[in-house]
């Protein structure tokens, strides 16, 4: 009898731990305080051995350089939580972050099949870093390397190559002052192919080297909270560029001579650019010239906004504009003489002219032929009446010539209103479309 009922406390033990085993299984994972932590928690199984090996490293020199704590999770699921709640208690129960306000910031996989995606939390004085621009930059490549391994089924390792490319970017950051580095190219919104960025590069070193002006292309997308076209977004760019320009030490000589050209992105659809010019080009890219430049460049920007950029117009675009650049310091910094439009009234002019010559020719040769002088007279009097003759004030009379006004539009646009401004530290002027 003990024996059997041994036995049956025995299966009920079994029971019992296997249902509390199983149930933590299905739970989201959550390591353990006590025990030493692993900065890379790949409850998913996403990354190979080396790669999270390589990942340690690269969080160790962050956290070592910069201060602030780093965490990689991934997780087939958060259970009943939102992942903001998710993650908040993963960083808590864990005793994440460093200092008294726990800096930090963890990157979050989520593998569920239902619904995958990641996020960004950041913690502390960390949150302050992490703005819409610095999360864009971090996450271009990442995007990129998750939607390519969910695709095939991380055949490649994409993940964990992804991730790692993320951690270099964040390091990026974290070295720039918190704030997203800036190149001669910087493409954050993705619109050019390697091809056309490389050329850009090219470009942009010849006319440095040439006639010694700094140039710099930025793309991103509109994190300003402001529609295209409207004021208050062009005055964003305006004063974006300029941040982007002196935040990175752009420019030569202590005014920081050069030009700078920013797209900003709501869609691969739609968005806007601006010009903005600092220095000694200030007075170069008056409102005339930066129409003439953007006359040049919209058609470009309408047709990548039309075909949603599959034939590289964007890149297209800029590559012209670095062109139209370069044409303009090799002119003087003037405007190229095959920009400017013939004078609007002169071909009229002309042709009343010669309308009126052939007209006044004709008349007088008619009247001539009905002359008949009998005799020569000294004197005029003869020929008059008293009274007969009077001097009117008449206007000049065009007969057979309709003359046409035609009003010149100050931008050709027809993507969106055209902006321009030159006060502050910068002068320049952009369109939408």
């Amino acid at each position: 009898m003990k024996k059997s009922l041994l036995f049956i406390a025995a299966i009920l033990t079994a029971t019992f731990l296997f249902s509390v085993i199983f149930a933590s299984a299905e739970e989201a994972p959550m390591a353990s305080a006590s025990t030493a932590f692993n900065p890379v928690a790949d409850y998913a199984d996403l990354f190979t051995d080396a790669q999270e090996a390589a990942m340690q490293s690269k969080i160790a020199a962050i956290r070592n350089t910069y201060g602030y704590d780093l965490v990689v999770l991934t997780s087939l699921t958060t259970g009943d939580l939102e992942y903001d709640e998710y993650c908040q208690n993963f960083w808590t129960e864990n005793d994440l972050g460093l200092g008294t306000d726990k800096s930090g910031s963890i990157l979050f996989i989520c593998m569920d099949p239902e619904d995958s995606y990641w996020v960004n939390r950041a913690y502390g004085k960390a949150a302050d870093i992490f703005t819409s621009a610095v999360k864009d930059y971090i996450d271009l490549d990442l995007g990129t390397y998750l939607t390519n391994g969910y695709s095939n089924d991380n055949a490649n390792g994409e993940y964990g190559q992804g991730v790692l490319l993320y951690l270099d970017a964040l390091n990026a950051v974290y070295a720039n002052g918190g704030k997203v580095p800036v190149g001669i190219v910087s493409d954050y919104a993705d619109l050019f192919t390697d091809a056309q960025e490389a050329a850009m590069k090219k470009k942009i070193a010849e006319i440095k080297d040439k006639y010694g002006y700094d140039i710099i292309i930025v793309t991103e997308w509109n994190n300003s909270g402001y529609s295209r076209g409207t004021d208050a977004f062009y005055n964003y760019l305006k004063l974006h560029s300029e941040d982007i320009w002196f935040d990175n030490g752009f420019g030569t000589g202590k005014d920081q001579t050069g030009s700078m050209l920013l797209i900003c992105m709501d869609n691969v659809y739609h968005g806007g650019w601006w010009t903005n010019s600092y220095g000694d080009l200030r007075s170069v890219y008056t409102e005339e010239m930066i129409n003439a430049i953007d006359d040049r460049l919209e058609p470009y920007m309408i047709s990548g906004s039309e075909h949603g950029n599959s034939n590289g117009e964007y890149g297209r675009g800029v590559l012209n504009y670095l062109d139209n650049i370069a044409l303009i310091y090799e002119n003087g910094g003037n405007m190229p003489s095959e920009w400017k439009e013939p004078l609007e009234w002169g071909y009229p002019i002309i042709i009343a002219i010669i309308v009126g010559l052939v007209a006044g020719i004709m008349t007088v040769s008619k009247q001539k032929r009905r002359m008949r002088t009998v005799a020569k007279a000294g004197k005029a009097k003869g020929y008059l009446r008293d009274g007969s003759f009077r001097r009117e004030e008449l206007g000049d009379v065009l007969i057979g010539v309709t003359v046409t006004k035609t009003a010149r539009s100050s931008s050709s646009s027809s993507g969106g209103r055209s902006s321009y401004s030159s006060s502050g530290r910068s002068s320049g002027g952009g369109r939408s479309f």
